[in-house]
């Protein structure tokens, strides 16, 4: 075993969070043996509290995008700015399973407040009862329906992002791939959290993260996959582990990785493969924390400095 890593110790803040979050009703629920149904609503109850608090927008609106074969409910996040706004479009993460624009909605208001832009929160369709390419293909259609709605709603059309946490991370690079392969150069950049970035379960961070103490296990991860796409060759298509993609003409990047996280090697690989395709790409380990330490930003100093390090390249990058 010489030559392995080891397992890196956990920051003390990020212990009394996970210890007192209200995540640990779910944690009776096994997700591979729980009705779906049941396992959402759980995840839905465990986790609206991190929407609570945090700064206030000026105006909080939903509205319908057109998607394929299907209204997309977005939530737009105002601040008290001046217009026309600079846009990010925000996707939320939940194993392409669950979760919701309203879990979400504290980080939200959190980068719109800080990085004065507008945030928009479309409100995808999930596994399994939805397989790829459905969710990318409305995520993307929200990206085209905010730019194309942008004068209308107050927007800046030449000034938008994409971004997203864990599966949204992923929506957010293959949306963004996407719009590249249709010779669309318009976003500005894209901001991925502890993303989904590949389906290759040998990595050291699987071994060393994997076993399923930190929530976000081998396993679980197993289990989305097999939610989100429909045959097991389609978990290579490079727009569903964009890791795999040509990665040449991209937007400029954020990649932020959590250091305790099955996923963090993919990460720290898709930066490294970035700048060898000359995409200007900027890459931050937060030490000692999990998967998902960005809704502990109200008590986790490391996760409050990874939204305000997210916040501050949003705001240069939409300026």
């Amino acid at each position: 075993m010489s030559g392995l890593r080891e397992r890196a110790p956990m920051d003390p803040e990020m212990r009394a969070f996970l210890d007192a979050t209200t995540d640990t009703a779910t944690q009776e629920l096994d997700p591979l043996e729980t009705p779906l149904p049941e396992m959402r609503r759980a995840m839905e109850a465990g986790r609206i509290g991190y929407a609570a608090g945090g700064p206030p927008m000026r105006e909080a609106v939903d509205r319908a995008l057109e998607g394929p074969g299907r209204l997309i409910l977005a939530r737009f996040n105002m601040p008290e700015a001046d217009g026309p706004l600079p846009a990010f479009v925000l996707l939320h993460g939940g194993g392409w399973t669950w979760n919701t624009i309203y879990t979400g909605d504290r980080t939200a208001r959190e980068y719109a407040a800080r990085a004065g832009a507008a945030v928009i929160a479309p409100d995808y369709s999930l596994s399994p009862e939805y397989k790829f390419p459905q969710a990318l293909n409305e995520c993307v259609a929200a990206l085209r329906a905010v730019r194309a709605g942008a004068e209308e709603w107050g927007l800046d059309p030449d000034r938008i992002a994409v971004g997203g946490d864990s599966a949204g991370g992923n929506l957010a690079l293959a949306a963004a791939l996407a719009l590249r392969d249709e010779g669309e150069d318009w976003l500005r950049g894209a901001l991925l959290n502890y993303g989904v970035f590949d389906s290759d379960f040998t990595r050291e961070s699987y071994r060393l993260y994997g076993g399923g103490d930190l929530y976000l296990s081998t396993r679980l991860m197993r289990f989305f996959w097999s939610n989100y796409v429909r045959t097991p060759d389609q978990m290579t298509h490079p727009l569903a582990a964009p890791l795999r993609a040509e990665l040449a003409g991209l937007p400029p990047l954020r990649i932020a990785a959590a250091e305790l996280d099955v996923l963090a090697d993919e990460s720290l690989a898709l930066a490294e493969k970035a700048k060898l395709a000359g995409v200007d790409t900027e890459y931050a380990l937060y030490e000692g924390v999990t998967h998902g330490f960005l809704r502990a930003a109200a008590s986790v100093a490391k996760a409050e400095r990874g939204l305000a390090d997210g916040a501050l390249w949003l705001k240069r990058i939409l300026a």
